[in-house]
């Protein structure tokens, strides 16, 4: 009900208010198991526009956690609009309060044939290769390689990814990546290339592919301190080449 949803946005806004971790904590716990309600999801896509950082990252906090099930992927699907208001709040500020928790939520929802098309139509690849294009570690690259990955695997995502010259980019977090980045970065190359213009495209990303894949299993003497490369980015390495 109308009522029921506005009690649930002050108690969203007093979330954002409180001071203490802990509370703060609990308090998005609790937000996450109550918006498994249709109108709660609505009042927590409307508060990702709203004028306070604080609100807004609460916001995105709730809609994350309640996006790391997959029946929970399926309930917020089943508000319209749920995609487009996290992209748009992407769109107004991609490193904001609120960017994070936007971004990892999205990487779930591509998880699904649903997301993926609503995503590819709110515009977000261009968002996605405009935070991996800014060839720095932040905590939204993560999130955003990771989405890349998952639109990408789709047909119409290898063509926005194309279209949007993502593979310049990949190929140099393939190559200059620090932690996770370098394995997403590849994933991603992976997935664009099955498509033949994707293969044409990726010309920058064969040397620092090659170069990832043929990385030894064992730090050498050169540099005793450099820690080994992941098997998985190598293994993905692989089947990008």
């Amino acid at each position: 009900t109308v009522s029921s949803g506005a009690a649930f946005a002050r108690f969203v806004v007093a979330t954002a208010s409180s001071s203490s971790k802990s509370t703060s904590q609990a308090s998005v716990q609790t937000v996450g198991e109550a918006s498994h309600e249709a109108a709660s999801v609505g009042v927590l896509a409307g508060l990702l526009a709203d004028g306070a950082d604080a609100v807004r990252e609460a916001a995105s906090s709730a809609l994350l956690a309640l996006s790391q099930s997959r029946d929970g992927c399926s309930t917020l699907m089943e508000h319209d609009g749920i995609v487009d208001a996290l992209v748009a709040a992407l769109g107004d500020d991609a490193a904001g309060a609120a960017a994070l928790g936007c971004l990892s939520t999205l990487a779930n929802l591509s998880r699904l044939d649903l997301g993926v098309s609503a995503a590819l139509d709110a515009g977000l690849m261009a968002i996605l290769c405009a935070v991996v294009g800014a060839k720095a570690s932040s905590p939204q690259l993560y999130p955003a390689l990771q989405t890349l990955w998952n639109l990408a695997n789709s047909a119409d995502g290898k063509v926005a990814a194309i279209d949007c010259h993502a593979l310049s980019h990949l190929a140099w977090h393939v190559a200059r990546g620090g932690g996770d980045a370098r394995r997403l970065a590849a994933g991603c190359v992976m997935a664009i290339t099955v498509d033949k213009q994707g293969k044409f495209e990726a010309l920058d990303c064969v040397a620092p592919l090659c170069a990832l894949a043929l990385s030894p299993a064992v730090t050498d003497d050169s540099d005793p301190d450099a820690p080994p490369p992941d098997a998985s980015a190598v293994r993905d390495a692989v089947g990008a080449l």
